[in-house]
């Protein structure tokens, strides 16, 4: 291998060796932010729970052919106004 050559493989293996370390900060960061991210969801989800387990109530509520036998509609729309209200803050 002539001089220049192995500058221009050393060069190589430099910048190489350099875009590898970049790879692994940048995946890194991401894995970071993925689990900061997974916390925040996790965090927030019981509140959302609630907004969804409301929603479904009321959609119950319309569909059910003995709406007149279950609970006052006004009930699980005050509960799904909670729940939204708990959710948006």
């Amino acid at each position: 291998m002539t001089e220049h050559e192995e500058e221009l493989f050393e060069d190589l293996v430099g910048s190489n060796y350099n875009l590898l370390n970049q790879v692994y900060d940048l995946s890194h960061k991401l894995e970071m932010y993925e689990r900061r991210e997974a916390n925040y969801i996790m965090a927030e989800a019981p509140k959302y729970h609630r907004l969804v387990k409301a929603a479904i109530a009321v959609v119950e509520r319309w569909d059910s052919p003995n709406w007149k036998d279950a609970e006052p509609t006004a009930k699980v729309m005050n509960d799904l106004r909670a729940a939204r209200q708990e959710a948006e803050r």
